[in-house]
């Protein structure tokens, strides 16, 4: 299997724990570990973008990151939106 192909692979599993783990935060809030976990898996994902040159999803990564760090850090307050 060729690195793009695991890639794949394990973008696919990252997104599906990163669903359940959004879930889990979105119920509670202030669960730091759930956050912890987010940024693992958004900052996981980026790395293996980085490493084939996607730019794009790179850089939606690193936005996510900035804003769960900011959350971490609590400079922002994290909160469920309902459109």
């Amino acid at each position: 299997m060729d690195l793009a192909a695991e890639f794949a692979v394990d973008a696919r599993d990252q997104l599906a724990q990163l669903a359940t783990r959004l879930v889990a935060l979105e119920q509670a809030p202030g669960d730091r570990a759930a956050l912890d976990a987010v940024f693992r898996a958004v900052h996981t994902l980026k790395g293996g973008a980085g490493f084939l040159a996607l730019q794009p999803m790179v850089a939606v990564c690193h936005a996510v990151e900035e804003v769960l760090d900011a959350v971490r850090g609590g400079r922002i307050a994290l909160t469920a939106v309902a459109f």
